[in-house]
């Protein structure tokens, strides 16, 4: 079995596959607000992968919704270091920060986040900075 595996890991794409199925079943629990469940398929992804941005989001998002400040602003973070641009990353981050009455760092992720998001519809940040 464990051969059988090895050469599936050498197909080119199989791996991709494998990932994004793991991905998507923690995008089914999100939605489903198993927010646990899909932190523990996040964590075990990014034991094999600490580079996938899209995991530490996720994880970054379940943290937000479990009100876990702390894990969640890291994650965010995280992402935000590797894949720069990303409104939704800055405006999470300026929630979080708002939460914790940290006002003024709020307002510069609210303003950062408006400023990547100028072609999308970001009115959280504009409500949110006033």
């Amino acid at each position: 079995m464990k051969l059988i595996f090895c050469i599936l890991l050498c197909i080119p794409g199989f791996c991709t596959v494998f990932c994004q199925v793991s991905v998507q079943s923690a995008e089914e629990k999100i939605k489903s607000k198993n927010y646990n469940g899909a932190l523990k398929v996040l964590d075990k992804l990014l034991e094999k992968n600490d580079k996938d941005t899209v995991c530490y989001f996720l994880r970054g998002k379940c943290y937000f919704e479990l009100n876990k400040i702390k894990p969640a602003y890291e994650d965010f973070v995280k992402y935000t270091e590797m894949n720069p641009g990303n409104p939704l990353s800055y405006l999470y981050m300026g929630y979080l920060l708002e939460g914790t009455q940290q006002f003024f760092d709020a307002i510069n992720y609210f303003n950062t986040a408006i400023k990547y998001g100028k072609d999308t519809v970001l009115t959280s940040g504009y409500f949110h900075r006033g």
